[in-house]
């Protein structure tokens, strides 16, 4: 057992000894209370060094950590040695047991009449969490989790490197912020287990309202973080392809967004209480909901962005059912005893509309909930479990948006007891729709698209009209965040449905010109991680870019990034999708059955397959022959190059000859079930090499710098309605 392993032990033991405590100090014990808070600050203290070694070992290379070997390397940069502390499982954990512990401070410098039972929760996250971390601790040694691989004692030269898509300077910031959002999710969980033991349900929404902002903003922050980089990388499905994981951290923040609004209902007008405190234990128990999700290995074969199951699911599984279960119990305890005042009479009063959108907002969150967790819920009843594509998801966002959008408009406008004038009603709407109309005129867009651009400009214009009339103290983060929703959903509209693409093949040296750019293809560059090399100019600037295009010797992939071409109209997106030699676009082609290519000496057609059953019945190897006509004019002849497919993957060609040219042709790879082959022709003596030639997708995404900016206005509305509640 190592210094590492040891101080989480510590850290175990006293996270343990404070619940007992925090439990005397609940129940009025003060001398129990200091003590609980001084055993909170030692295992905050263990938690801070452990982290401090696990940094250390990544910084000096320190390979005989199993963790430090699966995502370090000699090679990487320091700022990529820092991230990798958080590149996987047992980071990540370790990084969110440290996190609560620094919220637990601040809990604890407030002073609240509810700090041992709210310190309490957070504690038994904490040992929860510290729980996985003793079984699967980051300072594993590698002989102890591969003994058969690495003697013991055995220190590797070298670690296996971090995933190329990881290398990126959003891995910095985005993972800690998600997780800061993660972790101030539990506060407000707390303040509401608190509330129901109490049956206090007014007062905690003032204590913890603050918590509750600061979570939504932290989490959003990460997720608008994570939506750039995503961007950025190419695979990823932009900055949003309702990927699974991406999906589990949207589903708590929206419930959050639901439970900052009710907060705001109940305090000024002593409204849905039951529902707030219900959002608050959702919000948490979502949170380790979606930390089941990416941490079990349930969503492996459905998300580019999630982990292998490291033996956490039952774990996971079991801590979330804990909590659900004290949830519910409470919740069914104390339902009577929650009494709340009605919302407003109108249907078009301000509550009331503020209610008709956290419903939506909830149904919202359902829908991507029941998509997002359909691996788990096909696994019941289908063979093979499956995940609903994006177009589940784009139809049910078209119709919440609208009415998200909507509730957004009417709340605004009728929010202070002075009614707006039907003739500025009807002016701002008829300045929405004008401006709707030349938003979308010029390209191709469903009707959607002009009511969606309406209600997001009617929101906009709304907002900027209130921050101009009133005093900033009043409205300045809800509009600001309001605002911030409505630039984000016309950058949704332009960037999906006005975006163009085009695929182009690009000969060596040729001089191309797609829209308002052009491309000229330069070659690969030689060295490990190799590139594309461009000229690219757009107006009247020229500049020699690179596309990199590399195969990965960690995970045997190719990776392919971007080229990103930022502009005021649209940004210009250049993806590498292959790389043709002149030699291999000579010599190689790949056939559907059916299908002919022309090669330089004849015209060669795939007919079928062939298989030698008598030799695999005699107990031989598997021969597999792919059947094909080649012609020239009026000669033509059958051909049957194969393949015999032995033990361990062994292979062996089965060459044949094209006779009217000489032509050796070779079965390189076959799909049966595509009924797709790879074959190799031999170029003729004296055929001209073609020049090397680059297949790029460039792709115009327009306006879509208002999705970062409407991110930037959500975030800043956040903040600053964090900062002007009194804790």
């Amino acid at each position: 057992m190592n210094t590492g392993t040891v101080l989480i032990l510590v850290s175990l033991l006293l996270a343990v000894i404070s619940l007992y405590f925090l439990a005397k100090g609940a129940a009025g014990n003060a001398l129990a209370r200091i003590t609980a808070r001084r055993i909170f600050y030692l295992g905050g203290i263990s938690t801070l060094f452990s982290i401090l070694l696990l940094l250390f070992a990544f910084v000096s290379h320190g390979f005989q950590f199993n963790y430090v070997f699966n995502y370090s390397s000699r090679d990487l940069p320091l700022a990529y040695l820092i991230a990798g502390v958080w590149a996987g499982q047992e980071g990540t954990l370790l990084l969110w047991v440290f996190i609560l512990y620094v919220l637990g401070f601040f809990i604890i410098r407030s002073n609240d009449r509810d700090e041992c039972l709210v310190m309490s929760i957070v504690t038994i996250s904490q040992v929860f969490l510290l729980l996985i971390l003793a079984i699967y601790s980051p300072f594993r040694y590698v002989w102890q989790v591969d003994p058969e691989l690495f003697p013991v004692g055995a220190v590797p030269p070298d670690g296996a490197g971090l995933n190329p898509l990881l290398q990126d300077p959003w891995m910095v910031a985005h993972p800690p912020m998600l997780f800061i959002g993660y972790a101030a999710a539990t506060i407000p969980f707390a303040y509401a287990i608190a509330a129901l033991l109490r049956k206090d349900f007014s007062t905690w929404i003032e204590r913890s309202r603050r918590w509750a902002l600061f979570a939504t903003t932290s989490l959003g922050i990460g997720i608008f973080l994570g939506g750039y980089w995503a961007y950025k990388v190419l695979g990823w499905g932009g900055y949003w392809g309702w990927d699974p994981v991406e999906n589990s951290s949207l589903i708590p923040w929206l419930a959050l967004v639901a439970l900052v609004h009710g907060m705001l209902v109940q305090r000024r007008k002593g409204a849905l209480v039951r529902t707030n405190i219900a959002l608050a234990l959702a919000s948490f128990i979502l949170v380790f909901y979606s930390t089941f999700l990416t941490r079990s290995g349930v969503l492996s074969n459905f998300s580019v962005h999630s982990f292998s199951d490291l033996g956490l699911s039952r774990h996971l599984a079991f801590f979330m059912l804990f909590y659900v279960i004290i949830s519910i119990f409470l919740f069914a305890a104390r339902f009577r005893d929650m009494s709340a005042k009605r919302l407003g009479d109108s249907a078009l009063s301000w509550d009331t509309l503020v209610a008709y959108g956290i419903i939506t907002i909830c149904v919202y969150a359902f829908l991507i909930l029941v998509g997002t967790s359909m691996p788990i819920i096909s696994s019941l009843f289908a063979a093979a479990p499956f995940s609903l594509q994006t177009g589940y998801y784009n139809g049910i966002s078209a119709p919440m948006g609208m009415l998200i959008l909507g509730a957004i408009a009417l709340a605004a406008v009728f929010q202070f007891p002075k009614r707006p004038s039907a003739w500025k009603l009807s002016a701002v709407g008829a300045t929405a729709v004008i401006m709707a109309v030349l938003f979308n005129i010029n390209h191709s867009s469903a009707p959607i698209a002009y009511v969606f651009s309406a209600a997001a400009i009617f929101v906009a214009l709304w907002g900027i009209f209130d921050l101009l009339k009133y005093r900033p103290a009043v409205v300045l983060p809800s509009r600001l965040a309001h605002i911030g929703v409505a630039v984000l959903a016309l950058g949704i509209v332009s960037s999906s449905l006005h975006s163009t693409e085009e695929q182009l093949e690009l000969p060596l040296g040729r001089h191309t010109v797609v829209g308002d750019s052009a491309l000229t293809f330069r070659g690969i560059t030689d060295s490990g991680k190799s590139a594309l090399a461009f000229t690219f100019a757009r107006g009247r600037s020229v500049s020699e870019i690179q596309t990199p295009y590399y195969m990965d010797q960690r995970t045997h992939s190719l990776y392919r990034e971007p080229y990103i071409s930022y502009g005021l109209s649209h940004d210009v997106y250049i993806s590498p999708v292959e790389y043709r030699s002149g030699i291999d676009s000579l010599t190689r082609f790949v056939l559907e059955k059916g299908s002919a290519a022309k090669t330089p000496g004849a015209q060669i057609t795939f007919e079928g397959f062939d298989v030698d059953r008598e030799h695999m019945r005699s107990g031989g190897e598997m021969k597999l022959f792919a059947r094909l006509l080649a012609r020239r004019g009026p000669a033509s002849a059958s051909i049957s190059p194969g393949l015999v497919m032995g033990e361990a993957g062994h292979r062996k060609e089965i060459s044949a000859r094209i006779p009217f040219t000489g032509q050796e042709v070779r079965l390189l790879d076959f799909n049966v079930s595509d009924r797709t082959v790879y074959i190799f022709v031999e170029a003729p003596k004296g055929a001209a090499t073609p020049p090397d030639s680059a297949i790029v997708e460039v792709s115009f995404k327009r306006l879509i710098w208002l999705v970062w900016l409407g991110t930037i206005f959500i975030a800043s509305g956040g903040a600053v309605a964090m900062r002007r509640v009194r804790a």
